[in-house]
């Protein structure tokens, strides 16, 4: 009840305009991070054992970001290719990419993980970690990504400039 008022007051209001919206919304979060704070004020405590492994933490969360970028990188142009290879006339290329989308989205990936990491990196040589997370993580995602692509490629563009979306 009380929440549905608030979301009303907030959402619901057309003579406001967005900027007194937007404005009120952070007004809001930061009571709520302040009161956050004054909750969970006496928990903070016990930092200076963590100081010393900031050094350690902050080459971790640099690693995360590399990961991160480097796997967004690869898994759009495994994405991108799946999405087409399955489009294509060539009756084989398209039943590959079928089969590596529905394999890689029917295991979890914490078996396509150990799967890759144990049998096929062993058997390539491949004992660099971060490479293999790399990997991994970009055909994971490569095979959502080709989920996403393949609406777009069906939209065509008409001599007129005008859009041509195909119902399902």
């Amino acid at each position: 009840m009380f929440g549905s008022k608030i979301s009303r007051w907030f959402f619901d209001r057309p003579q406001t305009s967005n900027s007194i919206r937007t404005f009120h919304l952070l007004f809001v979060l930061c009571l709520l991070a302040l009161a956050s704070w004054w909750i969970f004020a006496g928990e903070l405590e016990g930092w200076d054992r963590v100081w010393p492994y900031r050094w350690t933490f902050w080459k971790g969360w640099i690693l995360t970001l590399e990961l991160s970028v480097s796997t967004l990188c690869l898994s759009v142009v495994i994405g991108l290719a799946a999405a087409l290879a399955r489009k294509a006339s060539f009756f084989p290329l398209r039943s590959l990419a079928a089969i590596y989308v529905e394999a890689i989205r029917g295991m979890p990936l914490l078996v396509i993980i150990l799967l890759f990491y144990y049998v096929v990196a062993h058997k390539f040589h491949l004992e660099n970690r971060f490479v293999a997370g790399i990997f991994v993580l970009s055909l994971f995602s490569g095979a959502y990504l080709s989920e996403i692509f393949a609406p777009a490629l069906k939209v065509s563009v008409n001599h007129s400039g005008s859009l041509h979306v195909p119902l399902a």
